[in-house]
């Protein structure tokens, strides 16, 4: 059995032992809890075209203490918000969606703790699809009447057609007298024709 001496000793000894305990604990500094991070600033949606929009923001102010791994992207689909991709930077593009059609987004900061709240929305609606009026082919016009003489048909020279005429009818004439009406009408039509048929080559020439 100890003595009172022995005790009061030992009791001073804890009492030191305690004091030093307390101090050396109130001097660490513990490390803070993990938590999750506050959500995404300034989100933005930009429309690229009918069926493109872009997304961008910041990271949040607050990452709870743990670095920020990824972002997750939602949707706002008949009234729910449905998750449609995920990104490690604070950009996203969005593609394969309808012409003139209104869209609108959220995204959220991931850590090790966990998924932060929805951001504020950002809404944007894409482009009306252009479609290329269609250009009637060009028809080609008409050959004119009066052409110039390169690669086109010439035109009839009256003074010519007149000068054939007063031949024939002399001709015929002469012819009168000699065949007799009959003979003479064939006869002209005969110098007719070849009258015609020697015109026409040399139009071609």
């Amino acid at each position: 059995m100890l003595s009172k001496t022995a005790s009061l000793l030992l009791i001073l000894i804890i009492a030191s032992s305690a004091q030093i305990s307390l101090t050396a604990s109130a001097q660490y500094n513990y490390p803070p809890a993990i938590t999750s991070p506050d959500p995404p600033t300034g989100l933005v949606a930009n429309v690229i075209s009918s069926t493109e929009i872009d997304l961008s923001w910041h990271p949040p102010a607050n990452n709870g203490g743990s670095q920020i791994t990824s972002y997750k992207i939602y949707e706002l689909v008949n009234s729910n918000k449905q998750a449609i991709g995920s990104t490690s930077s604070t950009s996203y593009q969005i593609t394969n969606l309808s012409p003139a059609t209104a869209y609108t987004f959220y995204v959220s900061a991931v850590n090790s703790a966990g998924e932060s709240q929805l951001s504020t929305s950002a809404s944007a609606t894409t482009k009306e699809r252009v479609i290329p009026s269609q250009v009637p082919s060009s028809q080609p016009l008409p050959p004119s009447t009066n052409q110039s003489q390169t690669g086109s048909t010439p035109v009839r020279n009256l003074a010519t057609t007149t000068n054939e005429t007063v031949r024939i009818n002399e001709t015929v004439n002469k012819a009168v007298p000699e065949f007799g009406p009959v003979s003479a009408l064939v006869l002209s039509a005969a110098i007719v024709s070849i009258l015609l048929v020697s015109r026409r080559t040399r139009l071609k020439l």
